[in-house]
């Protein structure tokens, strides 16, 4: 039998006794059944929501002669746009480009995206450490658009909305913005 001593008894408002090892484990029970529920104790970390961009899909460059691009994205940042990572790769056999690089930034309004890059490999060397900017619009299943900007000396470090975008003629992208 479990024997309580007086220090372990609380007197409760309406005059009962209760055993203070049994409020404990109550207790401890309210704040995991709270838990298992979604509620998170005051002080709580609130969960880090996200913004990403993910797909790939092929376009018509917009100047003669239109080569066929495909641009493949995994981007994503937190909800304000801080700490990018992914990596953006694009490949055009007609023209003989290829390159690979890091993202530097990422900002998403809705359906639409900026992505900027460091490149990191590509087939022009001298282009390597650069940096470029490229629009993403997110329009469902189909018709999503897409437009890279000339290539910059430095890596952008901040995405506004750019003004230009192409249709893509295959593939896809996804834009989320604030994923939990």
């Amino acid at each position: 039998m479990n024997r309580c001593s007086p220090s372990d008894r609380v007197q409760m408002p309406s005059g009962t006794l209760a055993d203070g090892r049994i409020m404990s484990r109550l207790a401890g029970l309210a704040i995991a059944g709270a838990l298992m529920i979604g509620v998170a104790p005051a002080g709580a970390a609130p969960s880090r929501a996200t913004q990403e961009v993910t797909g790939s899909a092929t376009h018509l460059g917009a100047d003669p002669p239109y080569p066929r691009i495909t641009v493949v994205i995994k981007a994503s940042s937190n909800a304000d746009g801080s700490h990018p990572r992914g990596r953006l790769t694009l490949q055009s056999p007609d023209l003989g480009q290829r390159r690979r690089g890091t993202v530097t930034c990422l900002e998403v309004q809705g359906n639409t995206a900026t992505v900027g890059i460091r490149i990191v490999s590509a087939e022009d060397p001298a282009i390597v450490g650069k940096g470029e900017l490229f629009k993403v619009v997110d329009n469902g299943d189909s018709n999503d658009q897409i437009a890279g900007y000339a290539i910059t000396d430095t890596p952008p470090t901040e995405c506004s909305p750019l003004p230009f975008s192409v249709s893509v003629v295959s593939g896809n992208y996804h834009i989320n913005d604030e994923v939990p």
